[in-house]
């Protein structure tokens, strides 16, 4: 029997030019040229997508739109979750102490999950 023919791959496909353009991105010409420039471009784009997609769910008033979107921009702290069911789990848990001391504090909601503890938070007392 014959071998089968080799068939050569596709080519990647790269956003590029109007393509990339459209999703708010710069090209990289523009980001080898002016990268702050591109990098401002692109963030004001996801911004734009962002609050788009947002204000279409109608969820918040527009009085209320900025407050929210202020609490957006807040840090999130470092989450984990040790799973209680596997025979690790206190392992886990200590050497998370271990490593974090009491920067570690549990999420009261959410059974053997743990977050750091935010700059500023200060001890609880």
């Amino acid at each position: 029997a014959a071998p089968a023919p080799a068939v050569a791959a596709p080519p990647a496909r790269r956003l590029e030019g109007r393509s990339r353009m459209a999703l708010g991105g710069a090209t990289e010409p523009q980001r080898r040229e002016a990268p702050e420039a591109a990098a401002a471009a692109e963030a004001a784009a996801c911004r734009d997508a962002f609050r788009a997609y947002y204000s279409q769910q109608r969820l918040w008033s527009a009085e209320e739109w900025p407050a929210v979107e202020r609490a957006f921009a807040q840090p999130l702290p470092l989450t984990v979750r040790a799973v209680l069911s596997a025979a690790t789990h206190p392992d886990a848990t200590a050497a998370l102490r271990a490593i974090y001391g009491d920067e570690l504090l549990e999420v009261g909601w959410l059974p053997g999950a743990y977050r750091l503890r935010l700059a500023g938070e200060g001890l609880a007392g």
